[in-house]
C-alpha cells in the first residue's frame, strides 16, 4: 500500500498481486491484500461466523474476511512496513492452484449479495 516500505522478491510481489486481484475481483470485496497482516476480530463477530468457515489452507484468510464482510463486520486495512524473510513455504505451482481452487469454492458457496 502506498506510503509503506515493502521489501520482497519481484516474483513474490507479482504473484501476490495477481492473487490479491483474483480475490478482490472474483469475490467483489474491497480488500487490497487478504494474506498480509494480523487480523483483529471482535469475539462476537467471530462467534457469529465461525461455524461457516470451511477453508483450512492458504485461503483461510479470504474465507474469514468474506464471512465477516457478509456478516456486516467493518474491515479496515492498516498499511505496515514489511520485509520478506527467507524460507517461505509456498510452492509456486501446487499452492497457486490450491489457492485458486479455494477462492472458487468460496465464491460458489457464498450467499448471494
Amino acid at each position: 500500500m502506498l506510503g509503506r516500505v515493502v521489501n520482497r522478491q519481484f516474483k513474490r510481489h507479482l504473484l501476490g498481486r495477481i492473487y490479491a486481484t483474483l480475490v478482490s475481483e472474483s469475490l467483489n470485496i474491497p480488500i487490497y491484500d487478504s494474506q498480509c497482516g494480523l487480523k483483529l476480530i471482535p469475539a462476537p463477530a467471530f462467534r457469529a461466523i465461525q461455524n461457516q468457515l470451511s477453508i483450512l489452507g492458504f485461503a483461510f484468510d479470504v474465507d474469514l474476511l468474506v464471512h465477516l464482510i457478509d456478516h456486516g463486520t467493518p474491515v479496515i486495512e492498516v498499511p505496515i512496513d514489511w520485509h520478506e524473510e527467507p524460507g517461505g513455504k509456498v510452492h509456486l505451482l501446487r499452492d497457486s492452484w490450491r489457492m485458486a481452487q479455494d477462492v472458487l469454492q468460496i465464491r460458489q458457496h457464498r450467499r448471494p449479495l
